[in-house]
């Protein structure tokens, strides 16, 4: 982190003062832009061409210097996209108060806009249009904001400087009015904007500019956000091990073969240090690629170096590792990304099984609807289940929760765009009901988890939580929590990041915090080199006790 901002303070510094002034224009232009975007009925409505808005107003605004000038711009502007009309509906809203409101005060605070001119958008705002808009929509079943009708506008990896201003725009905009975790960010979202300007201008490569677009959703703090093109996708790497790695005690090793047959050719073995790839040391090669990583808390983050951190441009790597106490180099192959199938793509076991004759075991991650039945017959006498939750994959669709969950229950907040007051946010109660209660499993249930627990695992761990018949062991989960979304850029670049937030059925925070076992028990270098699955041998363990 402290690089990030370190690099961000040299390229401020390098503006001069008239620069800076040029900035502050361009900041307030953003934050009117984006606002009529989602509350003028006109613009609302997209029958203007407001990305070409931004780039004309934009040159307007790059000749003006004084704060009349700057103001009659604005003026002629609002005036130019008609009257708005009284909207009585307005008044009838009624909106909760949550952290993750916008401020408009603060909003418009510092900004060179003139009394007249603010009184106008607040008038905008109070008679805002309410019919559908054109540049979000939201989902029917939920309130996850989409953003289907934002064009590429430019196919070029690095658009020219007033298209690369308009995605820091589009993003910031975005975030400002639709991120549900917006109080949750360690510096402030109005602050991460004038830090941004400079990098998005001075970009004079492809990658300089996707790299500004990361550092911003670095900001957010949020497993859930990403940026995908095609020059990151090439930089990560198109080819991979046929190994993976896990951090353990700071120190990265080599966790098991996905691929057994590869074993021979691998040369690796489970427990060995990895201390460089290809002459790099470990820990510079860490350093390059962190960067381009958003994550909930330091678990998550390491969970996602893992899958990517050795992966590169060629077929083959040369590894050095340290096994015992020797340090061994030597060349291992890696496998294109695309053609890459581990072993548990085919695994043809059930994904339940009866452990030690009297316990029973779901693998979450592979557990399908048709699997429901024959489970459930097969359990019908035992008193001990136990939960895999360490996948990122859970299926969706299975009855899983009806099968664990005896009675009806709220068990979270979803936290929700209001689509009818656009930058405020709506609480919503989640409740599991359950329709089949007289099949529901009445014994005990242990859940296994820990970082790798994510998106609708991460989510019936949080059902599960509290139940004086569960017991969740491992390490919390991943703090990822809530509904994705996606943004268009230009340059072909698109943004992932959380549309819809989760906090507990008492309001409160679990994002970048995750649900914390009853038991924690953690992995170790020796349980690596033995090749144990810890938490499952002590949650035998346990029960037997």
């Amino acid at each position: 982190m402290k690089s990030k901002f370190l690099l961000i303070f040299l390229f401020i510094t390098n503006f001069s003062w008239s620069q800076i002034a040029e900035q502050q224009k361009i900041e307030t232009w953003v934050k009117v832009w984006g606002f009529l975007k989602y509350n003028h009925p006109r613009v609302a409505a997209g029958v203007t061409d407001w990305d070409g808005v931004f780039v004309s107003h934009l040159q307007v605004l790059d000749g003006l210097r004084t704060e009349e000038e700057i103001n009659k711009a604005y003026l002629e502007l609002l005036n130019s996209l008609g009257t708005v009309k009284l909207c009585d509906a307005c008044k009838t809203i009624v909106t909760q108060e949550t952290s993750n409101n916008i401020n408009y005060e603060e909003l418009w605070k510092g900004t060179e806009l003139s009394p007249l001119i603010l009184k106008r958008l607040d008038f905008i705002r109070t008679n805002r249009s309410l019919d559908k808009n054109y540049y979000v929509q939201f989902y029917k079943d939920t309130q996850l904001p989409l953003f289907k009708n934002e064009r590429v506008v430019s196919f070029d990896p690095l658009p020219n400087k007033e298209r690369r201003l308009l995605a820091l725009a589009r993003f910031w905009n975005v975030i400002n009015y639709f991120y549900p975790y917006k109080s949750l960010m360690t510096d402030k979202w109005d602050v991460v904007l004038p830090q941004m300007i400079p990098l998005f201008i001075s970009s004079t490569t492809d990658f300089g500019y996707q790299y500004a677009i990361i550092l911003m959703t670095r900001f957010l703090e949020d497993s859930n956000a990403f940026v995908a093109s095609e020059l990151l996708k090439k930089r990560i790497g198109d080819y991979r091990p046929s190994f993976s790695i896990v951090k353990i005690e700071d120190k990265w090793m080599v966790d098991r073969m996905e691929i057994d047959s590869l074993s021979s050719v691998s040369r690796v073995l489970s427990g060995d240090e990895i201390l460089a790839i290809d002459g790099k040391k470990i820990d510079e090669l860490v350093e390059d690629k962190e960067g381009v990583i958003s994550s909930s808390n330091e678990r998550t983050k390491n969970n996602s170096l893992a899958t990517t951190l050795l992966n590169g441009s060629s077929g083959n790597m040369e590894v050095t590792v340290l096994r015992n106490i020797d340090t061994l180099s030597f060349v291992t192959p890696r496998y294109l990304v695309t053609e890459f199938f581990p072993d548990s793509d085919y695994n043809e076991n059930l994904p339940w099984k009866i452990l030690d004759s009297s316990v029973g075991y779901i693998d979450v991650g592979r557990f399908l609807k048709r699997d429901q039945v024959p489970m459930q017959r097969d359990f019908k006498n035992l008193n001990n289940l136990i939960i895999d939750l360490r996948s990122y994959e859970v299926p969706s669709g299975n009855n899983l929760a009806d099968y664990l969950v005896l009675k009806n229950k709220v068990f979270a907040q979803m936290i929700e765009p209001n689509s009818k007051a656009v930058g405020s946010f709506i609480e919503r109660k989640k409740m599991h009901e359950n329709k089949n209660a007289k099949n529901s499993f009445t014994g005990n249930i242990y859940v296994l988890v820990n970082e790798k627990t994510r998106g609708q695992g991460e989510f019936l761990a949080l059902l599960l939580k509290g139940s004086d018949r569960v017991k969740l062991i491992g390490t919390s989960t991943a703090g990822a929590f809530g509904l994705i979304t996606k943004l268009q850029l230009p340059g072909k670049v698109e943004v992932f990041f959380t549309g819809i937030g989760v906090s507990t059925a008492d309001r409160l925070n679990i994002q970048k915090v995750g649900v914390e076992p009853d038991i924690e028990i953690y992995r170790n270098q020796t349980d690596i080199l033995k090749g144990r699955d810890t938490l499952l041998e002590e949650t035998l363990l346990l029960i037997k006790q």
